[in-house]
């Protein structure tokens, strides 16, 4: 449309709204000449404010107009082949962010050259240097350098003399002491291969474990699981003499002992495949040399740093716990079996062995900063964090509670050496999505699309890891290891990239945001879960025809693993109790279903896959209702921590949905309530609300505190 006045010139003006009609919006408005021929398109974009910036408005609208202009160049051409990178972007992705070549400092030994780059050099060089230094506090002994390095290498000569060869898979079933370091250190210094297995998980998971590596030897404790002796394999049992240095001497001397090279394997972690099958992840010296060196340097530790041991044994990051402080001239302080979930006790060993350094879950360190103890924790100089993408908040009341300490986030996986990527708190990207960070010293990290196409800054996409910590792949699953292991178009010839399974982004600024997972695996207390793991054990219960799980979240803000299970009979539906003792004689502890909920059938999406967002929340039923001020007010406890309508006296804390990370905060609470010190055992040994206040009432006789009852909201 056009308008001629006599004398006025007359044009379009688009009017101020000064709001956007909605988040985003492109418009179109075609334009001719005077003779009603095209003469372009004019595009305005109208943008809100609260979400979007000019210059990310402006990165879009460049990529608008580069793929048109591809599109009308090649109309044949297929959109996902479209390059709407700049040559800007692309070297920024690719050798900006991704520049991290570095050469990290190795340990060298008196009077000789740098050490090689295998953890038995780094440890010997370190235990040259400062022999009478001490390297171990645990219940089972304090040891210097020397010690460990005597104690290990007899360990070591042992493995040899009863056929252990290099590359040899040695298996460690020890709980947390001085005796696991001492076997994770002999095995490595053997040249094998160390397979770490939690002894206190089922008898059939060790047993598919132990089937998948076929170990030539088992290092266990005097009370390790008889089913570690059904391999075959030699067994070695550490008991006390292994740990005064009295065993006796080995043929073999240590001296001798073949060691390992730069390339040898070092570890075997296994994580679950979506069926629940073992995959063994085979790590090698070189990269795990180079995880231990860079967060040495990072993190500036040294001689004067005490670093906690707490994970659980079988996982990467007991793995660094028990060899970061020993190749950088540190304490490492061990807490005992079980002490890990008791945060009030954590604390008070933080505090009497003068750590400094400590790794949690975000999701643990949440229930330790709600600790009241967690505040006097000064002499903490840094926290490590990973395993789970970070809360929105957390860094904020860390900071609160541990003003002088840093926080580090940490983020990978098990098939890059663990930790790939690193973030420290305060580094302003602390926004909508958790920071996984940016790539670690001689690592990279992509966030690529289906056809392994670099994705521009914003955009979401598959993570990708690579570098020297890759690991060689899953032991014995050729096919599998294909799969997640690909080549790297954009590296050196030969290079990998390892498929995350993370659903990220990368800012403007280079540092990668998880916004969550491209597969169905569960994280849950820094751990991750395969639901199909889950339920198919489950779904093995005779009892039960389909199930499904999946993780909530609770109204006091931890998360819970929940069952949901069709019965094959309807008229004889599963006891949740009996559910869970089925999954537990089969699964991890972290793996079993708090809750187990009996549905008709499973809600289902119009393509026929289950409906997890469908699936209701888990509902309570009362039964015996409280007889006593005690009882009453462990009912209340229960019902504000667990999130459920009401309990009764005769329900289970953990058949509630309760977990370790609750179970302290019940503990906290009692504390304040009764004025009592109840021990954190309690709660696994006396589970039921009645059974508790037996304990309430028992630990409250000979002069301590009255009990008081909580006070009811109104």
């Amino acid at each position: 449309a056009s308008l001629d006045l006599p004398g006025l010139v007359a044009r379009p003006v688009d009017g101020e709204a000064g709001a956007a009609k909605f988040d985003l919006g492109f418009n179109f408005v075609e334009r001719t000449d005077a003779d009603g021929e095209p003469a372009g398109i004019d595009v305005t974009v109208e943008y809100s404010t609260d979400l979007f910036d000019e210059d990310t408005v402006t990165e879009l609208a460049r990529r608008l107009t580069r793929m048109l202009a591809l599109g009308t160049a090649d109309p044949a051409m297929p959109i996902s082949q479209f390059d709407l990178l700049s040559s800007h972007e692309w070297q920024q992705l690719l050798t900006g962010w991704n520049d991290t070549a570095r050469v990290l400092e190795l340990p060298s030994s008196p009077g000789e050259g740098p050490a090689g780059e295998t953890i038995p050099a780094l440890f010997a060089a370190q235990a040259a240097r400062t022999p009478q230094a001490l390297a171990l506090v645990a219940e089972d002994g304090r040891f210097s350098y020397a010690e460990v390095e005597a104690r290990s290498a007899r360990l070591a000569a042992r493995l040899v003399d009863h056929g252990v060869r290099p590359g040899d898979v040695v298996a460690v079933a020890v709980p947390r002491s001085a005796a696991l370091t001492l076997g994770h250190l002999a095995v490595l210094r053997a040249g094998a291969v160390c397979l770490p297995l939690d002894p206190d998980h089922p008898p059939v998971r060790v047993r598919a474990l132990l089937a998948d590596a076929m170990p030539a030897a088992v290092l266990t404790a005097p009370d390790g699981p008889a089913v570690l002796r059904e391999t075959g394999a030699a067994v070695l049992v550490l008991d006390a003499e292994d740990a005064s240095g009295a065993d006796p001497e080995p043929v073999t001397r240590p001296g001798a002992l073949p060691g390992p090279l730069p390339d040898s394997p070092a570890y075997l972690i296994h994580t679950a495949d979506p069926e629940g099958r073992p995959r063994g992840v085979v790590l090698a010296h070189r990269g795990l040399v180079n995880r231990l060196l860079w967060l040495r340097d990072s993190c500036a530790t040294g001689p004067d740093d005490r670093i906690l041991h707490k994970a659980p044994t079988d996982g990467d990051v007991a793995a660094w716990e028990v060899l970061a402080p020993l190749v950088a001239g540190a304490a490492q302080v061990t807490v005992p079996p079980g002490g890990a979930r008791d945060m009030v006790a954590l604390a008070r060993l933080i505090r009497r062995d003068a750590v400094t350094t400590a790794h949690f879950a975000p999701s643990v360190l949440e229930a330790f900063l709600a600790e009241p103890e967690a505040a006097h924790c000064t002499g903490l100089r840094r926290v490590l964090v990973s395993g789970e993408p970070v809360p929105p908040g957390l860094s904020d009341r860390f900071r609160s509670h541990l003003p002088e300490a840093e926080l580090r986030v940490l983020h990978g996986a098990t098939e890059a050496s663990s930790d790939a990527l690193v973030w420290s708190a305060g580094d302003g990207s602390d926004g909508a999505y958790a920071p996984a960070g940016r790539p670690a010293p001689n690592t990279r990290a992509l966030v690529l699309d289906a056809h392994l196409t670099p994705l521009p800054p914003g955009s979401p996409g598959e993570l990708y890891v690579g570098g020297v910590q890759l690991a060689y792949g899953y032991r014995g699953r050729a096919g599998l290891t294909a799969e997640r292991f690909v080549a790297d178009p954009y590296g050196p010839p030969g290079s990998r990239l390892h498929r995350t399974g993370d659903l990220a982004r990368v800012t403007r600024d280079g540092v990668i945001e998880l916004l969550g997972r491209t597969d169905d695996v569960l994280t849950l207390d820094g751990r991750r879960i395969q639901p199909g793991e889950v339920e198919r054990v489950l779904a093995g219960h005779p009892a039960v025809a389909e199930a499904a799980v999946t993780v909530r979240p609770g109204p006091t803000g931890g998360d819970a693993l929940v069952a949901y299970v069709v019965p094959a009979d309807a008229a004889a539906p599963a006891d949740a109790s009996a559910l869970r003792e089925h999954a537990a004689a089969v699964l991890p502890h972290h793996t079993v279903p708090a809750h187990c909920v009996t549905l008709d059938a499973l809600p289902r999406t119009a393509g026929g896959q289950i409906d997890r967002a469908a699936l209701p929340d888990p509902r309570r039923s009362t039964a015996r209702a409280p007889r006593n001020d005690v009882e009453r007010t462990l009912c209340d406890l229960f019902t504000e921590l667990l999130g459920v309508e009401s309990v009764s006296i005769d329900d289970s804390f953990f058949d509630l949905g309760g977990h370790s990370l609750l179970a302290t905060r019940l503990v906290s609470r009692v504390r304040s309530l009764f004025g009592i010190e109840l021990p954190f055992r309690d709660i696994f040994d006396a589970q039921t609300v009645v059974a508790l206040a037996e304990r309430v009432v028992g630990s409250s006789v000979g002069g301590r505190a009255a009990l008081v009852p909580m006070e009811r909201p109104v």
